[in-house]
């Protein structure tokens, strides 16, 4: 892997190369500032496979860097990993919001630096092969209006939100605001009500300035004061809380259906129903109880959803209607990597290892 490597400390510039280069066998390519990395990167035959950068350097920092080389043509899904001094949790949010993949505090350890990259990596070249979907697919849309196929379920980017990160970097943030965060955070889950109508009317671009407007009004009502979303697909909306408030979901529920459709007045168009699951506090947890805690507040609103099916539609809602859909498949398949990663793994019979028991249906032993 080719690694574009950025610091003002040349101690730190010639400790990693060393370690990338003879211990994992990587490409990298050392930069002294911002400056230089950005001349590294318009040089290049070709991108880089990955940028680690710090933050703190003088002249352009290491926030900025990122912000350009994300406007950068080919570094759209490149990882951007800061290896950073900075704890606070101002940096930390400002680097995710303006790209970053992910965030490692100094002094680290080489090991999970390798683990980190080699994470960053795959998952780039997932969003690589999936970033394509949603816009090719009304394309190949036939006359009779055959299906879109499995769009529905993808991911969406929505760059255009201040709150919003993408699909992995949203699980980063969280593994990262649970290490530093004193208050406590929660998980929330939102559903567009009826989404498999909505995207089998609506042509590509439509759908996916739907969900972009809904998360513009998600950020608005739910996220004042903080925290972050991400779109799952299926129609969910994942959030973080940082600053939880004790509003009936009824009320914000109202408020959130009323901001939506504020926002596509101007278009004409009518707002869908966005349906608001009920906080799941996540407290201070490890990285795969937060993860299944994220699959909780998802079936949390599926559960809503389903109450709130017109009774016509309830037979064939309740016949389809599975345990896990496949975002909470994906949930519990990371969380049980998370597990196997932690050396402080806890023993079987944990409260974990029951959790999964009981939403598979099975009893965890005696």
């Amino acid at each position: 892997m080719r690694i574009l490597l950025v610091d003002d400390d040349p101690a730190i510039l010639e400790l990693v190369t060393q370690f990338l280069t003879l211990s994992t066998h990587h490409d990298v390519l050392p930069a002294g500032s911002a400056k230089a990395a950005l001349e590294a990167v318009s040089n290049a035959r070709e991108p880089f496979d990955c940028i680690l950068t710090d933050i703190q350097m003088p002249t352009v920092d290491g926030i900025a860097l990122v912000q350009m080389i994300r406007q950068t043509p080919g570094y759209r899904h490149t990882p951007i990993i800061m290896l950073t001094a900075m704890r606070d949790k101002d940096h930390l949010d400002r680097a995710f919001f303006s790209g970053a993949s992910d965030f490692i505090t100094k002094p680290f350890n080489f090991p999970d630096l390798q683990r980190r990259l080699q994470e960053a990596q795959k998952l780039a070249l997932e969003k690589i092969h999936a970033g394509p979907a949603m816009p090719m697919v009304d394309g190949f849309r036939n006359i009779s209006g055959a299906p879109k196929g499995d769009a529905i379920r993808e991911p969406i980017a929505l760059p255009e939100v201040a709150s919003a990160l993408d699909y992995t970097e949203f699980e980063n943030y969280l593994r990262q605001l649970l290490r530093r965060q004193g208050s406590p955070v929660a998980a929330l889950a939102m559903k567009v009500d009826r989404i498999d109508r909505i995207h089998a009317a609506a042509p590509t671009e439509k759908f996916r300035l739907l969900l972009r407007d809904a998360a513009r009004a998600i950020s608005d009502v739910v996220l004042p004061e903080g925290g972050a979303l991400s779109y799952r697909g299926d129609g969910i909306f994942l959030c973080i809380l940082e600053h939880h408030r004790k509003t009936r979901r009824a009320s914000l529920q109202k408020a959130l259906n009323q901001r939506y459709q504020a926002i596509l007045v101007r278009s004409g168009d009518v707002a869908p129903n966005l349906l608001v699951g009920d906080p799941v506090p996540l407290g201070k947890r490890s990285e795969s109880e937060a993860l299944e805690t994220l699959a909780d507040a998802i079936e949390n609103v599926e559960s809503h959803a389903l109450a709130a099916t017109d009774m016509f539609e309830v037979h064939g809602r309740l016949m389809k209607h599975q345990r896990f859909n496949e975002e909470q498949r994906r949930l519990e398949k990371r969380a049980f990597e998370a597990l196997l990663r932690d050396p402080q793994t806890p023993p079987a019979d944990d409260a974990w290892t029951k959790q999964l028991f009981r939403r598979s249906g099975r009893r965890a032993g005696p």
